[in-house]
């Protein structure tokens, strides 16, 4: 599976894997066990620094930068999770005085008289970090970087006052509200100032604030704080954290989850097509001194933010695929009526062809690992684009003759080698449950059966697209799919192990196997649809009944059931001394041929309805 294939989410810059600093192992190690030590950091939270591998970010974000300016960039990123974490689930989380005051000891540090902070060793490393940027700043004369890191700092602290204002007043902003905080308070901003710094570039304000430059971070900033809030979703509802643009979504425009996601992957495709456009006129244009490593710098922010939450869970992944068996097990939990679901617990409405068919309930595991990964809308194969409500043909496991086909419904990724699908099965009817099936089977040949079984599979099993259709059976002016076509009528409910009913038909109440020929009894107060083999082996069991009284045998006899008779095709029936065969003519009335094998005579003889017993037109 090529990268460039890999989902029209990605632009030319993400497809391939990052280059990381080749110091970042040595950055990490130094940088994590300065603050732990520094700050007192407990082994829960050291185990989280260590486990999220901030500096990976920086090494991707300045994969050529000098070692101390690195160091200081990986400090910062540690830094600022452990300051940000204050707000989210700290003690300023719902007070907003004490948070403005905590906010303006940060401001502070930015200051021209500011001072060490002896008793906040928080505060006193952000110091430090801004002590670097303003002496290499000055080194070179200038104020520029530190002027707009200082500027970006402090709309970080004006996002994140909103966000605790909003949460001490139980409040969830508007979508639109709330994004403009986010961009603030999301740290993006500050980010693009540690390029200039880290690399020490000469910027002027028209070079930064040049439309397309602007647009760029505009766009990397959008996509990275929806990516992250895309992310850490699950883990912030349980944590009651209300300042996540999917919060907004559900409580202003009255969105489900689903929905809510799908918005916000429209919105990252728009801000890649942004990021696209941006550079499009950067290259088109006369160049005015533009810093090329500035502008990768910019474009490295997403692509840092979309693979450093990635490091552990690629090393896992890794290692679970050399292991036996699937990588991800999805396990069904009965859906009780009034039962509160565990949070792990997911629950959905499964629908095909716009038919909501099945409630499924289900839970990953390990959980963790599959919510780490990137949610997407689609997945490509060669040149094959695939969506979310596909259907799939995939590669069977064992020695089944016949293709598994799924419906897809969430894909996730940490990077195009490691693509995983989450499916329901569409079962091939004899791969059922022996206890469900009936006999004779009255499923066609290409007809499927939608379950509520879900299964996490690696994408590089799917084959191809599956068309499938949806057949109403009980309009008898719906229209069956056309020979070879795939569709469906009825559904195979796992967890209560229930195959949905379907509608009887003819005098032996067995419904519509539609390969085989049926035919409507032409009397208007029966209108009943009947097989054509059972009117066969209706005949042919009354050719017996008048054989046995012309032979002088008057007792009574024995029915012949239906397995007791031949059956020679969708029309007809035998046994060893006739065959009946029903013949369909738009042009005359339906007719059995009845045949006598003993001496090959043939009679035509009018066909009667099994159930109202009139004869049939």
């Amino acid at each position: 599976m090529d990268a460039a294939n890999f989902t029209p989410l990605f632009t030319a810059y993400l497809e391939e894997k990052p280059k990381v600093h080749p110091a970042y192992q040595t950055v990490k190690q130094k940088s994590e066990k300065e603050l732990r030590k520094r700050l007192g950091l407990d082994d829960k939270t050291s185990s989280k620094i260590s486990e999220a591998a901030f500096p990976y970010f920086a090494s991707v974000m300045l994969p050529d930068c000098a070692f101390p300016e690195l160091e200081v960039c990986s400090k910062w990123m540690i830094w600022i999770f452990l300051f940000d974490d204050e707000f989210d689930n700290g003690c300023f989380r719902s007070d907003a005085d004490a948070a403005e005051a905590r906010l303006n000891k940060l401001r502070a540090t930015m200051e021209d008289n500011a001072c060490q902070h002896q008793a906040d060793d928080m505060i006193s490393i952000h110091l430090e970090i801004w002590i670097a940027i303003k002496q290499k700043d000055s080194a070179k004369g200038r104020t520029s970087t530190q002027n707009r890191y200082r500027d970006a700092m402090n709309g970080y602290c004006d996002g994140v006052l909103h966000h605790v204002r909003s949460s001490s007043r139980q409040e969830v902003p508007a979508p639109e509200e709330y994004l403009e905080a986010r961009k603030l308070s999301s740290g993006c901003e500050p980010l693009y100032a540690l390029v200039e710094y880290a690399y020490g570039l000469e910027l002027s304000d028209a070079q930064i604030y040049e439309p397309p430059i602007m647009s760029l971070r505009a766009a990397s900033t959008k996509i990275a704080l929806l990516h992250n809030d895309m992310i850490s979703w699950q883990k912030e509802k349980k944590e009651n954290v209300p300042h996540n643009y999917i919060n907004t979504l559900i409580k202003h425009r009255s969105l489900s989850e689903t929905d809510a996601f799908t918005i916000m992957l429209d919105m990252v495709a728009t801000e890649h097509s942004q990021l696209s456009d941006s550079l499009e006129e950067l290259a088109t244009k006369k160049p005015v001194n533009h810093n090329e490593m500035y502008i990768q710098g910019i474009l490295r922010v997403p692509l840092a933010n979309l693979h450093w939450r990635d490091a552990k869970l690629l090393r896992w992944l890794d290692q679970a695929d050399k292991q036996d068996g699937p990588v991800f097990n999805v396990f069904s939990t009965v859906i009780r009526r009034g039962a509160r679901s565990s949070p792990d617990v997911y629950e959905c409405t499964l629908n095909l062809n716009g038919k909501n068919y099945l409630e499924a309930s289900y839970i990953v595991e390990p959980m963790k690992a599959w919510l780490s990964m990137t949610k997407y809308r689609k997945f490509t194969i060669g040149n094959q684009t695939h969506s979310c409500g596909d259907c799939i043909f995939v590669k069977p496991q064992d020695d089944s003759y016949r293709d598994w086909k799924a419906q897809v419904h969430e894909v996730r990724a940490t990077d195009e080698h490691h693509v995983f699908l989450r499916c329901s099965w569409l079962e091939n009817p004899e791969e059922l449950p022996e206890e469900v099936l009936s006999t004779p089977s009255y499923h066609g040949k290409f007809e499927l059966v939608p379950s509520n079984k879900m299964d996490i599979i690696d994408a590089l099993a799917v084959i191809g697209p599956l068309k499938i259709a949806y057949w109403e059976e009980a309009n008898e002016d719906a229209e069956i799919s056309a020979h070879g076509e795939y569709y469906w009528r009825q559904t195979y409910n796992h967890d209560t192990k229930v195959l949905s009913s379907l509608n009887p038909i003819c005098g032996c109440r067995q419904p519509q196997n539609p390969d085989r020929l049926i035919v409507k009894c032409s009397n208007q107060t029966c209108g009943t649809w009947l097989h054509a083999s059972c009117l066969a082996q209706s005949a042919v069991q009354l050719r017996k009944g008048v054989e046995a009284e012309v032979n002088g045998k008057q007792q009574a006899q024995e029915p012949v059931e239906r397995d007791h008779t031949l059956s020679v095709d969708d029309a007809a029936a035998e046994d060893s001394i006739t065959m009946a065969e029903i013949v369909a003519s738009e042009a005359e009335a339906l007719k059995v041929v009845i045949t006598d094998k003993k001496t090959g005579d043939q009679t035509m003889e009018a066909v009667h309805c099994l159930v109202c017993k009139q004869i049939v037109l």
